[in-house]
């Protein structure tokens, strides 16, 4: 029953994509991540590589520590590892891998492959909302910069803030009472 749900679920979005890639041209995806497919070499010297594999394991775990792995998995072929890695273009993530000692050491091979967002799925949210016109931080406390302690400011007049004051100073009682607090004399 899943299948066929999955499998309709497929065939209509890919129906819907064909019918509006005709009507319009694709909406290009951001690459958000980087696929990293490590193969170590079918002619490399076995013992040279269980001697590099301590050092590879700590500049792997490193890099996951540092935040640039998002995920890794061992390949099922026991041919390598598959690294997704967080960063948006392949240069960067080749930059990473030629660190690892495999790569310095000439035992892996690499293939990178960009990821983003199922682009496709831009077409079940219809058509963009028209944008808003700009408006001035002063004429909407939303478009305000924070606060130094990253609170919104918001402005307001002299009756508002009275009213504020005025509300929560029942609270502020409470919140005293509660924590022990004692004014100066």
């Amino acid at each position: 029953m899943r299948t066929h749900f999955i499998v309709g679920v497929s065939l209509s979005l890919a129906a819907l994509c064909a019918a509006s890639a005709r009507a319009q041209p694709p909406v290009p995806s951001p690459t958000t991540a980087v696929l990293v497919n490590l193969t170590v070499r079918p002619d490399a010297d076995r013992a040279e590589i269980v001697k590099i594999m301590p050092d590879e394991v700590r500049a792997t775990v490193q890099l996951y520590l540092d935040g640039k792995i998002q995920q890794w998995f061992a390949r099922s072929d026991g041919r390598g590892v598959m690294f997704i890695l967080n960063v948006t273009d392949t240069a960067a993530a080749k930059g990473l891998m030629e660190g690892l000692p495999l790569s310095k050491a000439n035992l892996a091979t690499f293939e990178y492959t960009g990821l983003g967002p199922l682009s496709p799925l831009r077409y079940l949210m219809g058509p963009a909302p028209a944008p808003k016109p700009a408006a001035a931080a002063k004429d909407d406390p939303a478009l305000a910069p924070p606060g130094p302690d990253g609170m919104m400011i918001v402005p307001v007049g002299e009756k508002e803030r009275e009213t504020i004051v005025r509300e929560s100073s029942g609270l502020v009682e409470q919140v005293e009472r509660a924590i022990g607090y004692q004014p100066r004399q």
